[in-house]
């Protein structure tokens, strides 16, 4: 028997005796399967299953919102550094160019001048290997200044004699000896 067609009969009251078992025994077996269903510890079920998955999107939630938070705080202390950094390396380099009073041309012949009273003639013949300008921080920045840093070679008699490391302060123009290599 088709239900839909007993039922509709049922609630107009036309149908027969068999009809009306068939609907109430179909409606009862309806409503032992919704208890079923309805039951506490399927709901328990599904309650914790929905739980976990709340706990789980939580979770990762959290951790996405940390690591975002993390790499947000990381770039923010990067930038500031960057700002320190560079106002301090800034002050120290204009106070550098501020007080560079010797020229690379005027620290190669103090160079030369420096390798000449090394070798104590001036018949020695004055070869500049290179010539560096380096920058020396200071405490106070403010004092920061560029030294010429001069590799130097004297020959006599047509032979190498000394290799000279000469230190030129870039502001006074005063020039050490760092080392001298006689070979």
């Amino acid at each position: 028997m088709e239900f839909e067609k007993a039922y509709q009969k049922y609630r107009e009251g036309t149908a027969s005796e068999e009809e009306k078992a068939f609907v109430e025994s179909e409606i009862e077996r309806i409503r032992k399967v919704s208890s079923v269903i309805d039951e506490k510890p399927l709901r328990n079920v599904v309650e914790k299953a929905e739980a976990d998955e709340v706990k789980k999107a939580k979770k990762k939630y959290t951790l996405k919102t940390t690591l975002i938070t993390l790499l947000i705080a990381s770039t923010v202390i990067m930038v500031i550094a960057a700002a320190v950094c560079g106002g301090i390396f800034g002050t120290a380099v204009t106070a550098a160019k501020q007080n560079l009073n010797v020229s690379v041309t005027e620290a190669e012949r103090i160079a030369t001048l420096q390798a000449l009273d090394i070798a104590g003639t001036e018949n020695a013949k004055i070869i500049i290997s290179s010539i560096e300008k380096e920058i020396v921080y200071t405490s106070q920045l403010k004092n920061s200044r560029y030294i010429y840093e001069v590799e130097a070679v004297i020959i006599l008699d047509g032979l190498k004699r000394t290799e000279l490391e000469i230190e030129i302060n870039a502001d006074t123009g005063i020039a050490r000896i760092t080392d001298v290599d006689n070979g």
